[in-house]
């Protein structure tokens, strides 16, 4: 048997090769490298043969179903606006008293709910009873005295003044006689003499008018326009009585309508001039809102149509009732009247704010998409994702850029490098990528009419 030959140390004791060993060492690492290499080489061709495997089985792959919807046209938008306006009471009145006088009592106070003629305050009315109770006594004074010029004259005082006519002619008589006598001896007297004779007679003469004129007027009965004189003092009279009693109904503060007092001006005992504010009463149950528009949109509204008026988070239906027929110059819009409906009072006060939305036709070009159709595109560009046919039952999936032009709650307005009739993916845009085959299911919900027809 042959010996090993002894392995050979140095001096610190390590293992020392040699050269045969060494060359044996450098043989085996090269048969090791082409060993790898083979090897290598066959893993290289195996993955190609995957590859080409992969690919058939991916022309045998199901296609993604997606949701999908056709694309319509539109060349007008409905664009809606907002506009503001006040609330208002259709009335609300400074009442006051017509008549002046110290204010005795007042019956309601600030935030009293009250109805329509409702006693709301009274004034003084001791003066008025008593001008009242004063022109009763000359009225009926004034009446006694018609009533005796309607009986004519007694026939006492017709036999007076006719006695009274008689002894007045017999005057006369005497007078004439004695100045005919003074006439035929004229030249014996003096002219002062005769001139009182001449006067005495021309007495006599008038005292006789006088009295048969009397008697006439009494034989007569009263004038006409005596009676009618009289009658028209008692008219008078009780004219003044009306005014008193006019004055006397007004003493009283009434509600002219159903309604809240806002504000009492004044107590009891001061004195209420005429016409002063006592009470300010707000129509309650029938509210306005006082909306602002422009004349174009203002134009639109038709009166007696129905809209919906936001006040504070709630809506009332309101009707439109009326337009203004003159332009805020500080606004440069034309107001319009809605009146709410009844039951807004229970939630609503005149004087807060109020808003309605209007809608008009705009013209603008484009298709309104769903949000969930949007797509990220490079450097912040927007994308939508198009299904294509190629071959029969062949969908295959293409990126087409757009720009967005209005945003709507759930909706956008876009256009771009889509056309009529094509067809989008409605959601899940994320699932998918160019030149994908896919299955276009189309989307009654996205191709409802207000979305394509708005």
């Amino acid at each position: 048997m042959s010996r090993a030959a002894p392995q050979r140390t140095n001096s610190n004791g390590r293992l020392k090769l040699t050269e045969r060993q060494i060359f044996g060492l450098m043989a085996g690492l090269a048969i090791l490298g082409l060993t790898i290499a083979y090897l290598a080489g066959g893993f290289a061709g195996s993955t190609a043969a995957d590859t080409e495997s992969d690919a058939g089985i991916e022309s045998l792959r199901k296609p993604l179903p997606v949701n999908v919807m056709t694309l319509v046209h539109v060349d007008s938008i409905v664009q809606s606006r907002n506009y503001t306006g006040t609330v208002r009471a259709r009335s609300l009145s400074d009442l006051g008293f017509e008549v002046g006088g110290k204010l005795t009592k007042v019956h309601v106070s600030e935030g009293s709910t009250v109805m329509k003629g409702q006693i709301l305050a009274e004034i003084d009315t001791e003066t008025f009873n008593a001008q009242k109770q004063a022109l009763w006594a000359r009225k009926a004074a004034a009446n006694s005295q018609l009533d005796e010029l309607k009986s004519g004259p007694r026939s006492e005082t017709i036999k007076a003044a006719r006695a009274t006519m008689l002894a007045a002619k017999s005057r006369y008589e005497i007078a004439t006689q004695n100045l005919d006598r003074r006439k035929r001896i004229r030249d014996a007297l003096s002219d002062e003499e005769f001139d009182q004779v001449v006067s005495m007679a021309k007495q006599a003469k008038a005292n006789l008018n006088a009295a048969q004129e009397q008697l006439a007027e009494l034989e007569s009965g009263t004038r006409q326009e005596q009676l009618d004189a009289q009658a028209a003092s008692v008219a008078g009279i009780e004219a003044s009585i009306n005014e008193i009693d006019v004055a006397l109904s007004k003493s009283k503060l009434i509600a002219p309508f159903d309604g809240i007092v806002t504000r009492r001006y004044l107590d009891p005992g001061s004195i209420a001039p005429a016409s002063a504010p006592v009470i300010k009463l707000v129509e309650k149950d029938h509210l306005e809102a006082w909306i602002g528009l422009p004349v174009s949109i203002a134009s639109t509204i038709e009166i007696g149509s129905s809209h919906k008026i936001k006040i504070e988070d709630r809506k009332f239906t309101a009707t439109a009732n009326a337009k203004i027929g003159e332009l805020d110059r500080v606004t440069q819009t034309r107001a319009v009247l809605f009146v709410l409906q009844p039951e807004a009072s229970d939630y609503v006060v005149s004087g807060q704010l109020c808003e309605i939305s209007v809608s008009s036709h705009v013209e603008s070009s484009g298709y309104w998409i769903p949000m969930s159709a949007l797509a990220k595109g490079v450097r912040g560009l927007w994308s939508v994702m198009a299904v294509v046919k190629n071959d029969p039952g062949d969908w295959r999936v293409e990126k087409r850029s757009v720009e967005i032009l209005k945003t709507d709650s759930h909706r956008v307005l876009v256009k771009g490098t889509i056309r009529d009739s094509d067809q989008i993916i409605v959601d899940g845009t994320h699932r998918v990528s160019e030149n994908q085959r896919v299955a276009p299911i189309l989307d009654r919900q996205a191709n409802r009419e207000p979305l394509s027809t708005q």
